[in-house]
């Protein structure tokens, strides 16, 4: 594949471990999008309006503990399927 092959031809005329790498990283992308949660994390503020924090300055920082939140979960989860494996981690996270 030449540094010039577009997405649409590697997906339909790659060879398959190019094709499953596209795919996996499309679908990855789509479904991160797609689930809402950085909607819940853009409406933080609005929220925090709507419950009486009226200091703009007290919304930044909610958001931005969110964000922390949000981040500290990814490592913790990036070190557990590390740990422990994707299949272990799928199981317990759909029991």
């Amino acid at each position: 594949q030449g540094a010039g092959s577009t997405w649409w031809s590697l997906l339909f005329s790659g060879d398959a471990v190019t094709r499953r790498a596209l795919v996996i990283g499309a679908g990855t992308a789509f479904f991160q999008q797609a689930n809402g949660s950085e909607a819940a994390v853009y409406y933080v503020p609005q929220v925090l309006r709507a419950a009486g924090v009226s200091s703009e300055h007290r919304q930044l920082q909610a958001s931005a503990v969110v964000g922390l939140c949000k981040t500290a979960c990814v490592v913790i989860g990036q070190f557990s399927v590390d740990r422990f494996g994707r299949r272990v981690m799928m199981l317990t996270s759909t029991a």
